[in-house]
């Protein structure tokens, strides 16, 4: 008798709409540009500690566009560049990095007042997908030891155009690796996947190889047509449960 493990059951969830406070010490920039769409000022903040950077100065009545973006880390800030540096303007500020990470960003046109206090209640928006995967493997009666797999497609790098929020994708297509932080127990949850795609109905989730108990399996193609969005955070959740066939070998069942 062979053993072996069938996905029982699969899901692939669009989550609700979210707003979450950023954590403590998480870096962002906001950049400022007059009503020209000349480049004003940078500042880079670290949320709960904004006192500790210097106040922006500006003139009040006139109406300026504010830029923020964040990668939802305590150590990581991508640069602000431009394609033209003598010539520092909305139309050419753009972010170039890593598809590894968490962009968010956030553009308001506002005049200010010099006669009050200014608030520009920075509301950053996800650019990237995001996508959870969870595996469950209870009904085996054993822990996932290994598992290997990946997302995709993907593109390793990306250029953000901060004046409209169109994305350059760059690199080769290719796939983005799941990583499962805890090993060893029957559920296992990924750390949020980024994929760096267009809108996409072709989508993929494929499990390279995986050990659970004794056991081991390559190759579990469990979605090929994910329908995916920039900006979007999804989850993908998996149940694997115990199956045994018999085996015919010269005419012997086993």
């Amino acid at each position: 008798m062979s053993h072996c493990y069938l996905l029982a059951d699969t899901s692939f969830e669009q989550q609700n709409k979210q707003t979450n406070v950023l954590k403590p010490k998480v870096k962002y920039k906001v950049i400022v540009f007059d009503e020209e769409g000349n480049f004003v000022i940078e500042k880079d903040y670290s949320y709960g500690q904004e006192q500790n950077t210097s106040l922006i100065l500006l003139d009040g009545g006139k109406k300026y566009t504010f830029v923020a973006y964040s990668v939802n880390s305590t150590s990581n800030l991508p640069e602000l560049i431009f394609s033209d540096q003598l010539n520092k303007n909305l139309l050419s500020a753009k972010v170039k990095s890593s598809a590894d990470v968490n962009f968010m960003y956030f553009k308001k046109e506002m005049v200010v007042s010099g006669a009050k206090t200014n608030y520009l209640n920075i509301n950053l928006k996800h650019q990237l997908c995001q996508i959870t995967t969870i595996l469950d493997a209870s009904a085996t009666g054993y822990n996932i030891k290994e598992i290997s797999s990946v997302i995709g497609p993907h593109q390793e790098e990306f250029v953000f155009h901060l004046a409209n929020g169109d994305i350059n994708r760059l690199g080769d297509v290719s796939q983005a690796k799941v990583i499962f932080p805890e090993l060893n127990t029957s559920r296992v949850e990924s750390l949020p996947t980024i994929v760096n795609c267009v809108d996409n109905n072709s989508a993929y989730y494929t499990i390279s190889s995986i050990s659970i108990g004794e056991l081991n399996q390559v190759n579990i193609k469990p979605f090929n047509d994910l329908v995916i969005s920039p900006g979007v955070k999804y989850t993908i959740k998996l149940i694997l449960n115990p199956t045994d066939e018999y085996l015919t070998y010269e005419d012997q069942s086993s």
